[in-house]
């Protein structure tokens, strides 16, 4: 299954593509940068070899075996990608999790906003996906703000990996109108 593209006014979310230099460039660029770095994972990922084994297994593959996965978040005004923002399935968590990120030039502007929203009405609409859950630090004040304001409720620790650092985990309960 291919993941849909979606639209909103200032963004187009699709599917990263492992056989574009420019999103293997953009995802390398991206798993580097020190927000990222900081506040998701350190992955060593410094070739475009790896960029392209992240992107099959963190992209490609969700969106094979779950219908969701992770977009790439361009805008549309440039065809710039500048992010990426979608659904992951951990089997440590009951219910698929929000993910995101964002290269720092891009960030404060309302597209990360914009982008979640798009991709929780599709999980919604085309999934039948009513409980969404998030995972962030909590040094990550960004991403709560941003949580808090798409409607998540914050809950307790989680931790992704038993030897990993402990997160925020946060819950979101949607309903389709």
């Amino acid at each position: 299954m291919h993941a849909p593209t979606l639209t909103t006014p200032n963004l187009t979310l699709r599917e990263l593509d492992p056989e574009s230099t420019t999103d293997v460039a953009f995802l390398l660029e991206l798993v580097n940068d020190p927000g990222f770095r900081e506040h998701i994972a350190e992955l060593g990922i410094t070739t475009p070899e790896g960029a392209i084994d992240y992107m099959n297994r963190a992209c490609v593959h969700f969106y094979r075996e779950h219908g969701f996965g992770m977009y790439g978040v361009e805008r549309r005004d440039t065809g710039t990608l500048i992010g990426i923002m979608g659904l992951l399935a951990r089997p440590i968590l009951p219910a698929p999790d929000l993910g995101f990120a964002f290269l720092a030039e891009h960030t404060g502007r309302g597209f990360a906003t914009e982008a979640a929203e798009a991709a929780l009405a599709d999980c919604l609409t085309r999934l039948g996906i009513e409980q969404v859950l998030a995972v962030t630090s909590e040094s990550n004040a960004a991403s709560i703000a941003l949580l808090t304001k798409l409607g998540f409720h914050r809950g307790g620790p989680v931790r992704l990996d038993p030897k990993g650092p402990e997160s925020l985990l946060f819950s979101r309960t949607q309903r389709a109108e």
